[in-house]
């Protein structure tokens, strides 16, 4: 009985053998037939319940158990879990020995069953790997003309990798523009894509080429030219212009103006300026041109006859000025102001309002009227109200028929003598019409009426 009961048991031994030879396919299936003991291959190193292999470790466990020998035996229904931790940048392998093959690992375990027992060991070989790793190229555009210089850290990365780019250095006269990241098969910018940092010049390498673009360009400065009434300047205002340029401004007086200062950066130019222009050359900075000009005044004698009066006015003038003379009356602003001062016994030889068109004048004014040579050697009165709404008062005496005053500015004058001195002359003053005040005006008013009736009775 006992002979009969090893035969049957060497007959189920060669049956489970031939079974897993022959149905190898079984290997990746989750149930194992055939094995009493299962072992480690590998030589692992042993701590508790780790198996320590070169680039990572495995832990085992037998119906939740954790098991701590590389070689233990296992019964039907037995459940076994393997779990694998690699190290960073590897992965598990797992060789089947008894077959000699590797079992495909879905991640970082793998569990199996044990089914029916025969006197077999199964032994299974944890490894690790390194994971192959895909580089992508870095490439770069090489800067337009020679304007700037850089390096990156790496011609070619794995997704993931930092790339630096580093020692940005423009050329003399240019700074840096920008830098872009582009994809290496498409015109795309990529540059936010791969979270580009602009303190450091870093980025991010993506799953697929790339393309660094660093750009410089001509650093930019600027020339201002202040605005100025009495000087025509091409180009003015605020001129942009870059490292090393040259420019030219134009700095013309306008008629009637002359320049007394032109300034560079505070530094004086020569007046005048060779054929109206500054010359800038070789720009290396911001620039700044300031002009300064005066009214350009000429001593002049200008004259003007109006009905009958003529007035000369001699002094500093700029432009090409005109003498304009307004007889006043009353109701006129000026004639109203003035002849309150006129006393009884004084007589109103003319009363104007002198000013100047088509230019300036500045200091002293030289005035002459013409008021007859009967009136040599008499007194004339002249009142002048002044811009500030005071009035002036001047006197003098007539010589060659005319009397000479000075005064600051052009505005109402009114001319008055003595009654008597009027009186006693038999021609009326060039002057104008001389206007009595009072009765005495109303009785040569009478007198001229009466004379003029009789003249036509005459006729």
């Amino acid at each position: 009985m006992k002979k009969k009961a090893k035969k049957i048991f060497s007959i189920l031994m060669v049956v489970g053998m031939l079974f897993q030879i022959l149905v190898p396919t079984m290997v990746y299936a989750e149930t194992y037939n055939g094995f009493y003991q299962v072992t480690l291959g590998g030589a692992p190193t042993i701590d508790g319940s780790t198996f320590e292999y070169t680039h990572g470790n495995v832990t085992i466990t037998k119906n939740g158990l954790s098991v701590t020998t590389n070689l233990f035996e296992v019964v039907q229904n037995d459940e076994i879990v393997i779990t694998f931790i690699p190290d960073a940048g590897y992965k598990a392998k797992l060789y089947n020995a008894f077959n000699g093959s590797n079992i495909v690992l879905d991640g970082n375990t793998y569990s199996f069953t044990i089914g029916t027992v025969a006197a077999a060991t199964l032994t299974l070989t944890p490894s690790f790997e390194l994971i192959p790793v895909t580089t992508y190229s870095v490439g770069y555009i090489e800067p337009m003309y020679p304007n700037g210089r850089f390096t990156v850290d790496k011609t070619s990365a794995t997704s993931g990798e930092t790339i630096t780019i580093s020692s940005i250095t423009p050329n003399t006269g240019y700074q840096l523009k920008g830098i872009k990241i582009f994809n290496g098969s498409i015109d795309l910018d990529i540059t936010s894509a791969v979270n580009y940092n602009y303190t450091n010049n870093t980025f991010t390498m993506p799953d697929y080429d790339v393309i660094v673009s660093v750009e410089f360009e001509k650093i930019p400065y600027t020339i201002t030219v202040n605005d100025v009434e009495g000087a025509t300047i091409t180009p003015n205002g605020t001129i942009n212009v870059e490292y090393g340029d040259n420019k030219e401004i134009t700095i013309k007086a306008k008629d009637g103006y002359k320049l007394t200062k032109v300034k560079v950066d505070g530094v004086e130019q020569t007046l005048p300026l060779t054929n109206d222009k500054i010359t800038l050359t070789n720009i290396q900075k911001d620039i700044t041109i300031i002009v300064e000009c005066e009214l350009l005044y000429e001593e002049k004698t200008i004259t003007k006859t109006e009905e009958d009066i003529t007035v000369i006015v001699k002094g500093q003038f700029n432009g090409n000025p005109t003498l304009v003379i307004t007889s006043t009356e009353a109701g006129n602003e000026g004639y109203n102001s003035l002849i309150t001062l006129v006393k009884d016994d004084e007589v109103v030889f003319g009363s104007y309002d002198v000013s100047i068109t088509g230019g300036t004048y500045k200091g002293e004014l030289a005035m002459t009227f013409t008021i007859g040579k009967q009136y040599e050697g008499d007194t004339i009165t002249i009142y002048h109200k002044l811009a500030n709404g005071e009035i002036e008062t001047k006197t003098t005496t007539v010589k060659d028929g005319k009397i000479i005053i000075t005064v600051d500015e052009l505005s109402p004058f009114m001319l008055i003598t003595d009654k008597e001195i009027v009186e006693q002359k038999d021609e009326t003053p060039k002057t104008g019409t001389i206007e009595y005040i009072g009765i005495t005006t109303l009785i040569i008013t009478i007198s001229v009426l009466e004379i003029s009736i009789l003249k036509r009775k005459e006729a």
